[in-house]
């Protein structure tokens, strides 16, 4: 997957994935309650998706209670192995 790359090259950040049925919003803001960090990708839309209604990412802005980090399609997949992003 994607996550074990990232979690294997830094350890010492813990990580919790979450599977729902819920919708994406509502699942998003409840596990950011307890979190410190919330992240969710982006599909690159540019500026029609930053003002897009029904954006889940520009929602989730509005709406959690920790901070958000919205991560666009041109992050790489893997951590490169000097800890710097890589492909």
């Amino acid at each position: 997957g994607f996550v074990e790359p990232w979690q294997e090259a830094y350890p010492q950040v813990p990580v919790t994935l979450v599977l729902s049925s819920e919708h994406p919003l509502r699942a998003l803001r409840e596990a950011g309650e307890d979190a410190g960090l919330v992240v969710v990708g982006s599909q690159g839309r540019g500026v029609v998706w930053r003002h897009a209604l029904g954006s889940v990412s520009s929602a989730l802005l509005r709406v959690a209670t920790c901070p958000v980090a919205v991560v666009g399609p041109d992050v790489p997949a893997r951590p490169a192995v000097d800890g710097r992003a890589g492909t």
